[in-house]
Parts: structure tokens; sequence; C-alpha cells
């Protein structure tokens, strides 16, 4: 995104959900252009799961504006989605569509769709990917979270289009590039979290997990991963506070 552009033209809000995970799933998103309409768009699928579901509202929100030029924002509570399309696509690519442990990425299909959309819009205007907080009182992230719950159970939410001044949702805020901080976006309990642990980085560790040319090892001591990761090109590595901890992080380098 150009550095001197500091108002979004468009904004989009996006979530998904599932019950049973997999199961009866729907998607939401709203839609807004600048000082024009807005527009709540959505759907429901009988078998699927909550990341495909995230994946979905992003691609067809993005599809919804494929023609109308401009920068957009994608606001999302999916580090899933927002992971994914920022650090983990273009390594697939890179492997053809692999993780680094050689396996098939997981949802395939709609990383493809959802790469090709960003590519498509090259021509028309950048897109800028935000992480907003579920469930921590961002009215239009509670508003996408209900019209894909609604979906989920198989009920037809009632959806606004119509002018922006008709919209009960205050979305002008988002807009501005240069205003929106951690705490707008309920964030801020999350960057405060992250303070706190890298206080405690010095309690002992369960374990420490490497991953070497997409190989990964787990490591009872600091020297011995120190070891197998020094001098190696893309090597990474990370140290585990818990047993879950440390199946979190397994489970991350895996998706890289």
């Amino acid at each position: 995104m150009s550095l001197q552009k500091k108002i979004a033209d468009i904004i989009i809000f996006t979530d998904g959900a599932s019950s049973g995970n997999p199961g009866p799933g729907g998607w939401g998103a709203v839609v807004a252009k600048k000082g024009s309409e807005v527009v709540e768009i959505g759907g429901g699928v009988l078998h699927t799961t909550n990341n495909r579901m995230e994946l979905t509202a992003a691609i067809e929100a993005l599809q919804y504006v494929a023609t109308v030029a401009g920068v957009v924002v994608v606001y999302t509570d999916s580090k899933y989605v927002r992971d994914g399309i920022e650090t983990w696509v273009p390594l697939w690519q890179k492997r053809e569509w692999k993780t680094a442990a050689k396996t098939e990425v997981l949802n395939q299909d709609l990383w493809q769709r959802l790469a090709a959309l960003v590519t498509d819009r090259k021509n028309k205007g950048s897109i800028m990917w935000r992480l907003v907080a579920g469930h921590k009182n961002v009215p239009a992230n509670e508003r996408v979270d209900t019209i894909a719950t609604t979906f989920a159970a198989a009920k037809k939410p009632i959806l606004f289009s119509g002018p922006s001044t008709t919209y009960t949702i205050d979305l002008t805020p988002f807009f501005n590039l240069e205003k929106i901080d951690t705490s707008f976006l309920g964030l801020d309990n999350f960057q405060n979290s992250k303070t706190k642990t890298k206080k405690k980085s010095g309690a002992p560790a369960y374990s420490y997990v490497s991953m070497v040319h997409g190989v990964i090892a787990r490591h009872a001591t600091w020297q011995e991963c120190f070891e197998r990761v020094r001098g190696v090109s893309g090597a990474r590595f990370k140290k585990a506070r818990s047993s879950e901890d440390e199946k979190n992080i397994i489970a991350n380098f895996k998706s890289i």
C-alpha cells in the first residue's frame, strides 16, 4: 500500500463459524465503501469447519468488490486467515502447495482462491489485513459473528444493504488508517499478554522445538536445540513452556 494513502476506500469485516467443527457452518461479511454504501453478505454450509468458513468469508467479500478500484482493508478475528495470506501462502506457493513437512496444505482450494483474488487486485489497489479481537465489543466484528452463527444455525438473518448514513454501526473510524490502534480493535489485552509473556521468558522451559529443512524436532535443552539450528538458513526454533504450548508450536511449524 502506498505510504501516502491514509484513508481506505473499502473496508471489510469478516467472520466464520461452525457447530461441531466439522459441522454446520456459516460465514458473514460487512463490506463498506467510503462515503457510499454498506452491504452485509453471508451464507451457510451443511458440513464444514470454522477455518473454511473464515476463509470463505474473506473470499466472498473480496469477490464482491473485485471490480472496484481502491485500497481495501480487511478486518478479521482469524489469525489463521491473517497469518496465512500474509506469511504462509508465499511459502506454500514456492513449495507447490506443500507444507514444510511436505504434506498437502489444508484447505488448499480456498487458499488458492483467496491468493488469486489478492493477486488480481494488484492493478486496482492494495489490500491490508488487520487482526481484530473476537468478542471484545468491536461492533462490526460482533455483527459479522452474528451473521455467521445465524447461518450456521440454518437460519436466515436480515441483511442490510443501503447508504452508510443509515447503517446502525459507525464504520467511519475504520477507514482512517492512522488512527486504528490495538485498543480500538479490542487487542489491548492481547498486546498486554504478549508483554507479560516476554517478562516470563526466563522461566524454566518445558522443551524446545526446532524445524530444519521442514523436519521438526523436540529438544530437552537449549544447547541441544542451538546445536541443531546454528548456521542453518531458514531454521526455526521456539521455547515451549508446557505440553500444550509445545503442541501448538509444532502445529504452527507444520502449517508454515
